[in-house]
């Protein structure tokens, strides 16, 4: 993983924590969105040269369907399966 200073790594978590908040309607916690990003940062290779072109929205979407969420059209929103 590239070696990120503080002010980077916390704004990249804010950003996931947001979306995935915003992509579940709120129907996950304040705490579990921080964690889950926090697990994120962590594991993603961000000089990956494919990674760098999408945004926050498609990772946080993609990190939800890994863990089991799907997304529902009907509320146009992520739910747990």
């Amino acid at each position: 993983m590239l070696t990120m200073d503080k002010s980077r790594t916390l704004f990249y978590e804010n950003e996931l924590k947001s979306n995935i908040l915003r992509l579940t309607k709120g129907t996950i916690s304040q705490h579990e969105a921080s964690a889950l990003a926090q697990q994120a940062i962590d594991v993603l290779d961000w000089s990956n040269s494919a990674l760098q072109h999408k945004g926050f929205g498609w990772i946080a979407g993609k990190l939800l369907e890994k863990i089991g969420y799907s997304f529902n059209y009907t509320t146009k929103a992520y739910e747990l399966n």
